[in-house]
């Protein structure tokens, strides 16, 4: 389920909401440790706004980024034409997707019989899904090549640790590992090769509801919730949610009073109420849950994924405590290819600050608070734009050939 990355505000919610058949998903070799005799490996991971980068090569030929989301149960490409490069075959079956949004179904190549592998890890007769080109690019929002989700599969073999502070993945054969001291068990319930947990949400009238919760590493804000009986609280936006296979998704961010994970309590967590015509088919077909507990949450606890036990284990980090963010600014910034320096206003918040002041859609950004655009990451563009409500911010833009500057303050609106 990926809901992609703050700095382009939750733009892929759900983007691998697929609705497949049983007969349609393929028994796999999976992964499995490259030397059988080691009982762990620690893989170094890039961390960009709560969602996790781990490169993975393909047919030892092609290694790319791909996105860990234990919210998909597909591992996904977006970029066909790459493929050659590594001596993929052509699909000699295609599958029909369909993800959250309100568009179409779309027709995509089933890949079978590759090789997939990272440090000490291999993976032998695996499958992919291959999007068309051009349905949605990774590597604008992220600001460098990343071509790809991989879920299931990799959690399905290993007991997996996510250290989001030391920036590591620890993975363990599932016979020797042992629960960490002082972290807390929550059972999860494994469907289709996704991971619900129960939690309880607090609303905005302090009523307590339990809700099912995708655990889900692949979405980069705290909460989203879709539950009939969680009212959205009356000071609140609206706001571009993100983008699935199906497109938009719209809705409402909010903050409600708190979340409550096994003893832990999350207090003011953003979330994100999808509207109900982009969850249509969360609500009529396949699996049923009420949300999304994404990055924002898991990233205030190393978090251990236990499949074979069925088990989630959370320890708390130094990062409990922070506040929760959200894109105060109403801008989002997409970068294009080939260099990704070029920078774009991906989106503005309608009624904003931005949107009062002359930001527009598809404005080239040149500098923020002098500071130049092709200089730095768009991470550390999408900061300057919501370091602080009420700081005064400095846009230099270029719009069919003319540049010009826009100032404006951002608020908390929520």
């Amino acid at each position: 389920m990926v809901m992609l990355v703050r700095l382009c505000l939750w733009f892929l919610a759900v983007v691998c909401g697929l609705q497949m058949s049983h007969a349609q998903v393929l028994p796999q070799s999976g992964f499995t440790f490259a030397n059988p005799k080691k009982k762990w490996v620690r893989l170094p991971i890039e961390i960009h706004h709560n969602l996790i980068l781990i490169p993975i090569k393909i047919n030892n030929k092609l290694e790319v980024n791909f996105i860990l989301d234990s919210g998909s149960r597909t591992t996904i490409f977006t970029e066909p034409l790459l493929l050659t490069l590594a001596n993929v075959k052509p699909a000699r079956r295609t599958i029909k997707l369909q993800g959250l949004g309100k568009g179409e179904t779309i027709t995509a190549q089933l890949v079978e019989g590759l090789r997939l592998s990272m440090p000490f890890i291999e993976g032998e007769n695996m499958s992919m899904i291959v999007l068309p080109p051009d349905i949605i690019s990774f590597s604008e929002l992220f600001g460098k090549p990343v071509y790809g989700i991989i879920g299931h599969d990799f959690f399905n073999k290993f007991v997996v640790e996510i250290n989001y502070l030391h920036k590591y993945l620890q993975l363990y054969q599932p016979q020797y590992y042992h629960k960490p001291h002082k972290a807390e068990a929550i059972p999860i319930e494994l469907i289709q090769g996704k991971p619900y947990i129960n939690a309880i949400l607090t609303d905005a009238q302090n009523d307590t509801v339990q809700v099912r919760l995708l655990a889900d590493t692949g979405a980069t804000q705290a909460l989203t919730v879709f539950y009939e009986r969680i009212t959205i609280p009356p000071k609140n936006i609206d706001a571009f949610l993100g983008r699935g296979l199906g497109g938009e998704i719209m809705g409402k961010l909010a903050r409600l009073p708190q979340l409550q994970l096994g003893s832990f309590v999350l207090p003011n967590p953003v979330v994100g109420f999808p509207d109900a015509q982009s969850l249509q088919l969360a609500t009529e077909k396949g699996e049923r849950w009420d949300g999304n507990l994404g990055g924002d949450a898991l990233s205030r606890f190393t978090v251990v994924f236990n499949y074979p036990n069925q088990e989630l284990y959370l320890k708390k980090n130094r990062k409990f405590n922070a506040p929760y963010e959200y894109d105060i600014s109403g801008v989002q910034l997409e970068t294009k290819a080939p260099d990704f320096k070029r920078v774009i206003v991906g989106y503005v918040r309608p009624n904003s600050a931005a949107a009062s002041a002359g930001v527009v859609q598809g404005a080239e950004v040149v500098s923020i608070n002098h500071t130049p655009a092709a200089e730095v990451t768009i991470g550390e563009l999408f900061h300057i734009l919501n370091r602080k409500p009420g700081k005064k911010l400095k846009m230099q833009l270029k719009t069919n050939g003319k540049t010009y500057t826009v100032q404006f303050k951002p608020d908390a609106d929520i």
